[in-house]
This record gives C-alpha cells, structure tokens and sequence, in this order.
C-alpha cells in the first residue's frame, strides 16, 4: 500500500499543472470571495486547476504541497484564515 503512493504527488503536481488546451471550464461561485481567493493565489503561479479535478482529501495533499512551494521560493505562505477559505472552497467543489 505504501508503494502505491510513492508517486501520488509527482502525479497530483503534473496534472495540475498540465497545460489546458481549447476552453477552459469556468470554476463554481466565480464571484464568490472563495472563489476570487483561489484563483487570485493559485494563478500567481501556474494555471488555475478546476476543484473538481481532485478529491477534497488530494486537495488537501496538494495545499500542503503548495505551502511548501512558497515557502521555497521564499514567498509568504497563505495565512490561516486565506488557507482555510481556499480548502473549503475545494473541497466544497472537489471530485467525489
């Protein structure tokens, strides 16, 4: 079981960040302060992923993941109240 997720997140980082080709399927609640909060943070980085590409618990693996990222590029990572919107937000709209 273990070596089953050895390399979830190499693969969770790849689909996420894969290139989006044709239309772009909007995200939910766009003019929601959730949804303004994820695309404002996510996008400064890389292509904004739709919530639905991931279950809410990937999601929460790839949250951490991303902290990490910041931290290594020397950027702030989101605060506690920012981070707790965003994950909810996913996870309202996450993959079953």
């Amino acid at each position: 079981m273990q070596r089953r997720h050895r390399f979830l997140p190499a693969t969770l980082t790849m689909v996420l960040l894969s290139g989006c080709a044709g239309t772009m399927t909007p995200i939910p609640e766009p003019g929601s302060e959730a949804a303004r909060a994820y695309s404002e943070h996510c996008q400064a980085c890389h292509a904004l992923p739709h919530p639905a590409r991931l279950t809410a618990r990937q999601w929460d693996h790839m949250l951490a993941i991303m902290q990490q990222r910041m931290r290594e590029r020397g950027l702030p990572p989101l605060d506690e109240s920012t981070f707790a919107t965003i994950q909810g937000y996913l996870h309202r709209h996450a993959r079953p």
